[in-house]
């Protein structure tokens, strides 16, 4: 766990990392090949793979609908239905359906998905007040509570599953599943016209709706508010502006997804079916200028498809969520393209459901504090809350079971292309900036150019040693930087046995640290992610080593040992697997990454990366290895003999 020290103070190069990624996601938008867009049926149906596999749906089992009512609330000119369907293995989905009284049927029908109303989710009072104006309107709605919200939260680690990432897929593509079931569930409804079904939602239920409408056409009507925003937005807006609700949402950082298509590719897919983006016009993370080019982009897109009146956009005044401004505008839009007439007014009459909790987060005060215990509803389908974390990292732990039976060990060649791709190296040189003599030897402050934009600090500590009987040289990496490798007990143990020491600040640690989840997190959606990066940074640390010139005290460039600790142990596991230049890598303390599929992981999530034990964990890289030293999971009593073996061993097979 990080010193609290680090937050004390700003890190001099705290702004390289956010603004490299920034880069990275504005040249991706740059390269976007409009031309390649779902113009056509063959363009249509390759852009709803690749948002798919972003996903992780085809990884993700499918349950039965196991469909069940349980009860239903009677209204004078509606009925609730209190239901729950499942669609995923071990996550029951808690919904409300709201079926109009009298008229003619059957009706039009929609999904509506609610935002990050964490506590109430469907029972909301802006929630229901929409869900009452659509079925009011003749529009059978269906609204469930998403994963992590309202019955299916049980404290406040919500939206933060890791561990599904290691086995390929997403807690998005679960949330997308479950608005694919709620449709199923509405075409078995009798009082359901399935040929005119439709889906809303605001804020993350709003995001959902994207990738949902996108894939699965049975919605001829999709209503988008508040959450639209180009990737470059959301990086700069969202993730680096306001902190993508401090360090535990990973609902919007959908792996690749840069790569998938511009937003407004993604949101062409759902064309020529009709789509209203509705944006507000105070939002902090999300400016209009960025909605706007976005707009912009779907226009022509729209043109091109022959769909121009099949796209609708709205800039509703106030601020972000369903206030009663953006709820008109979504309910007109969905009565008039559903149902083929005008709404009738919003009216805020109707008597609400009965909440579970009084006093929500975000409109919790000192003077009215949030609700601290849940109160029974009449409403709820449950007696109480069932907890989706524990189920969905069962699910992981499960395909994990699955990719260790499939796998095999892959080549260097394979790791190296995997983990890529690696840019070029620099033609600038790493200088030495400062020289100094220390009581036991010398210490260099060094820069090492990496790529364009990121440049490492970094420490070489050399003992007091002119003699040809070179000091090997050890690497540590660590979370903390430099300065936590220093007081490692690894390096006070190599240090003791007269290694030289090679201490870098790989981005985003030390001197470069910055909020590593925001960071890591946001770099999935990136071609090239947070281990990626770390990973050039390593081979540029090794490349060092290996080509540094001095006619002063020498090193034994054939006995490089590279070290790295908790999840920056992964990152020497995967550079020596293929860097031949390392003679002995060691491991602390993780010695599969199975381990890491917890419900509150601590881990930071570059070691994360999407699918990776789909291709190989860290006993096969270990594997690559050999015959050169491999050490993986070396527990702490572990540490001094190991780290003295790995003393021994040379590249050219000789022992010391």
């Amino acid at each position: 766990m990080s010193d609290l020290g680090e937050v004390m103070s700003q890190a001099p190069r705290g702004d390289v990392l956010p603004a490299f990624i920034l880069q990275q996601a504005q040249l991706h938008a740059q390269q976007c090949d409009r031309k390649s867009s779902a113009t056509a049926s063959q363009g249509k149906t390759e852009l709803r793979e690749r948002i798919a596999q972003s996903l992780g749906l085809p990884r993700l089992p499918r349950s039965d609908l196991s469909l069940t009512v349980l009860d239903t609330i009677d209204r004078e000119d509606f009925t609730v239905q209190k239901l729950v369907f499942e669609s995923t293995p071990g996550l029951p989905v808690p919904a409300h359906l709201y079926v109009p009284c009298g008229g003619s049927g059957p009706h039009p029908a929609a999904v509506h998905v609610p935002g990050h109303w964490m506590e109430n989710a469907k029972l909301e009072p802006d929630i229901q007040r929409l869900n009452f104006h659509l079925v009011q309107n003749g529009i059978v709605t269906l609204c469930y509570d998403p994963l992590g919200q309202g019955e299916r939260r049980v404290g406040w680690h919500q939206h933060g599953q890791l561990a599904p990432l290691l086995v390929g897929f997403t807690s998005m593509s679960v949330m997308v599943r479950d608005s694919m079931a709620a449709l199923d569930v509405l075409e078995r409804q009798e009082a359901v016209d399935g040929s005119r079904l439709g889906m809303l939602g605001a804020s993350g239920g709003g995001f959902s709706t994207i990738f949902t409408a996108a894939l699965d056409e049975r919605v001829t009507a999709a209503a988008i508010g508040c959450i639209v925003n180009s990737h470059v937005g959301q990086l700069r807006d969202a993730a680096f502006g306001t902190g993508w609700d401090s360090w535990v949402d990973v609902c919007n950082q959908v792996p690749g997804l840069c790569l998938v298509g511009s937003m407004a590719e993604i949101l062409s897919a759902t064309l020529p079916r009709d789509l209203l983006v509705a944006n507000a016009d105070q939002d902090p993370a999300i400016p209009l200028s960025s909605v706007e080019e976005v707009v912009t982009e779907l226009r022509d897109l729209a043109k091109d498809q022959g769909a121009v009146d099949r796209f609708e956009f709205s800039i509703v005044p106030g601020g972000h969520g369903l206030h009663p401004a953006m709820r008109q505008t979504m309910a007109t839009f969905a009565v008039r393209k559903l149902a083929g007439r005008r709404a009738q007014p919003l009216t805020e009459t109707t008597p609400l459901l009965a909440r579970e909790w009084e006093v929500v987060h975000n409109l919790a005060t000192a003077q009215r504090p949030q609700s601290i215990q849940r109160r029974p509803s009449d409403a709820s389908c449950w007696d109480a809350p069932i907890d989706s974390n524990g189920p969905v990292v069962a699910l992981a732990r499960e395909l994990a079971l699955t990719c260790r039976e499939r796998r095999s060990v892959p080549s260097a060649s394979d790791v190296r292309t995997y983990f890529g791709p690696f840019p070029p190296k620099p033609a600038e040189r790493p200088y030495v900036s400062l020289h100094v003599a220390t009581p036991t030897g010398y210490a260099q402050r060094l820069r090492i150019p990496i790529e364009e934009g990121i440049d490492v600090d970094a420490v070489l500590v050399l003992p007091r040693n002119w003699t040809d009987d070179l000091s090997p040289v050890f690497v540590m990496l660590d979370e903390r930087g430099k300065t936590g490798a220093l007081h490692s007990p690894e390096v006070d143990i190599a240090r003791s046995l007269g290694y030289a020491l090679l201490l870098p600040d790989l981005r985003g640690t030390g001197e470069m640290r910055t909020s590593e989840f925001e960071i890591a997190s946001a770099a999935w959606m990136l071609e090239r992610d947070l281990l990626n990066q770390r990973l050039c940074d390593t081979l540029g640390v090794i490349g060092f080593v290996s080509d540094r010139y001095s006619t002063g005290a020498q090193i034994d460039k054939g006995r490089i040992v590279l070290w790295g600790n908790g999840a920056f142990g992964i990152l020497a596991g995967i550079v020596a697997a293929i860097d031949d230049r390392v003679a002995a890598v060691g491991t602390g303390e993780i010695e599969s990454l199975e381990e890491l599929l917890v419900v509150n992981s601590e881990v930071t999530p570059m070691a994360y990366r999407y699918g990776v034990l789909q291709f190989a964990d860290l006993a096969d890289l270990a594997e690559l290895v050999k015959p050169r030293g491999a050490f993986v999971g070396v527990k702490r009593s572990q540490l001094s003999s190991v780290i003295e073996q790995c003393r021994s061993i040379r590249l050219e097979g000789v022992a010391r």
